[in-house]
């Protein structure tokens, strides 16, 4: 039965009592048929319409061992009909056929239809260095597409896609050159992604004057957030270079970040700044190895109507830390900034945390403040702290003031399931994080991925933990999982597979309601190993047993 007819009859049967007395029949069967479990069904989304991607023949580019197709997701709008359409970064795919090209990568894009989600066979868009017009030649070990995201940078009302090349090799003055990074941006059109000329941002031509010191290994667009800093009719880029040298021969792999600012022209990087912990007004200073920039996100936690943008510092101190920086009509302020270290966040650092490794932005409570998710998938727990890397979430909850910490929450496992056993070393809850709303009732919700979850048949299998937006609560109050090949979900339960590694969320249907998308880059095909393939989910106001006639898959998706 379709969501979209019961929409349509809600006038004349005073839908709303309907569908309190429909859920409240699914929960009294559930309860009859004792269908509590360790793995709650899913919530807001529906494995009706899944889909499974693979990392296909696609001609001139081939499948081939560790490629890793589902390293990087970004879902946008590129053609600007209304349903997004879904990017996959495949960084060390050998490039185009017969090229030889170790670890070039590419992007495929996949583009969705209306009311019918992402379309089938074959990709029809491969985006990759080597092609007409590339500012920049492939060369090996360049890892084009190991991050992505996307936004309207010339307001154009089509999406454009950021494309992160960590290792793309640069010119240095005067005579050497070396894998500084770069990022490429292809503009959206009514047709989709321009192939050719995109634009092309790195530090050399873009940011010598804000940052002297430009060295080989920087790992320039490591990291991406599109995001509208200043509140203008364009979206503008940060561009994380977490092994940044911040221009002090002592300190090595400190990270900065870089920020370029939309125009009609696109994105204009000799207007942009960089920022790091030697920056004026940010709190701390820069040391060894901590990779500041090593995640970024964007959100208006204020609700002032200008983004803010949320740094991860994954190794300082050896367990991590955060930034998030204010926007304004001027764009970002570094003087209105916050830090975090984790026990502002209630969290007990150790050794080895990875704090705001993964980062995702939204409104979770529904009180119009962006809420942040900060990933610490090297979270130490149990009474001895022996589950080494169980990994945790916390999700600090914006306001007037930017954020109220009083409100301050944190998940693990254990705490999702009320069950101190789901918490197991090496899981690595909070990997990934997406945020996007499944089931259309204004309240954001959360994917979180855990690549290392073990399931009977392997290791290192890989599931995501689905966590319900609610109204003033925030997050946990319904709570969904899934995994590949379970409860429908499509795909296959393969050991060391590291499913939902990555995450995005975008409408590929264009119903209103978010969809998931989830890779597995570490799938071994029949034939090659490390591969990758990714599966898509569609969100619903009613998911799963509703449109299968199933009494044992219904999810109270709207309470």
């Amino acid at each position: 039965m379709r969501v979209d007819a019961y929409w349509c009859m809600s006038n004349q049967i005073g839908f709303p009592a309907l569908r309190r007395s429909l859920l409240a029949a699914a929960t009294g069967l559930l309860l009859a048929a004792g269908a509590a479990s360790a793995q709650p069904p899913l919530v807001g989304l529906s494995e009706v319409r899944a889909q499974r991607f693979d990392n296909e023949d696609l001609f001139f580019f081939v499948p081939d061992v560790g490629d890793h197709f589902g390293w990087a997701l970004a879902a946008g709008d590129f053609d600007g009909d209304g349903a997004q359409d879904l990017a996959t970064g495949v960084p060390y795919d050998e490039g185009l056929l017969g090229a030889a090209c170790d670890d070039c990568g590419i992007v495929v894009v996949r583009y969705g239809v209306l009311r019918e989600g992402l379309a089938g066979g074959l990709a029809d868009t491969v985006l990759y260095q080597g092609l007409a017009g590339s500012p920049s030649a492939p060369e090996p070990d360049e890892h084009f597409g190991a991050a992505l995201a996307a936004g309207d940078f010339n307001g154009d009302g089509f999406d454009d896609l950021a494309v992160g090349v960590p290792r793309d090799v640069v010119r240095l003055p005067p005579t050497a050159s070396g894998p500084v990074g770069a990022v490429q941006v292809h503009y959206g059109t009514a047709s989709g992604l321009q192939i050719g000329n995109p634009e092309y941002l790195h530090e050399v031509l873009d940011w010598s004057e804000v940052d002297p010191c430009v060295s080989v290994g920087d790992e320039f667009g490591a990291s991406l957030a599109a995001g509208n800093f200043d509140g203008d009719a364009f979206d503008d880029l940060a561009i994380g270079a977490p092994s940044g040298c911040i221009a002090n021969p002592f300190v090595s792999d400190a990270g900065e970040v870089f920020v370029a600012h939309g125009s009609a022209a696109g994105l204009l990087e000799l207007a942009g700044y960089g920022i790091s912990e030697n920056s004026a007004g940010i709190f701390g200073d820069a040391a060894d190895g901590e990779r500041f920039g090593g995640a970024v996100s964007a959100g208006d936690f204020d609700a002032d109507g200008h983004d803010d943008l949320a740094i991860g510092v994954p190794n300082e101190g050896d367990n991590g830390a955060l930034y998030v920086v204010m926007g304004s009509p001027f764009g970002l302020i570094f003087v209105n900034s916050v830090f975090w270290a984790p026990g502002a966040l209630g969290l007990e650092p150790e050794a080895g945390d990875r704090l705001a490794s993964a980062l995702a932005a939204a409104d979770f409570d529904g009180d119009g403040h962006d809420d942040l998710a900060i990933g610490d998938p090297g979270e130490d727990l149990g009474a001895a702290n022996e589950l080494v890397d169980a990994g945790s979430i916390s999700v600090a909850f914006g306001s007037p003031a930017w954020f109220d910490l009083s409100r301050t929450d944190s998940f693990t496992q254990g705490r999702v399931y009320a069950d101190a056993a789901a918490d197991e070393p090496g899981d690595r809850f909070g990997w990934a994080l997406a945020a996007g709303d499944f089931d259309g009732d204004g309240r954001a919700d959360l994917a979180v991925g855990h690549p290392g979850e073990d399931l009977p048949g392997g290791v290192d299998n890989g599931a995501a933990v689905i966590l319900m937006g609610s109204l003033d609560s925030g997050l946990g109050t319904r709570v969904g999982s899934l995994a590949a090949g379970r409860g429908g979900v499509p795909g296959s339960n393969q050991a060391s597979q590291d499913f939902a590694a990555a995450l995005t969320t975008g409408d590929f249907d264009g119903n209103g309601y978010a969809d998931l998308a989830v890779g597995a880059p570490w799938y071994d095909s029949a034939t090659h190993n490390d591969v990758g393939y990714e599966i898509v989910l569609y969100g619903s106001l009613f998911s799963d047993g509703f449109e299968i006639g199933s009494t044992q898959r219904w999810s109270s998706a709207v309470p």
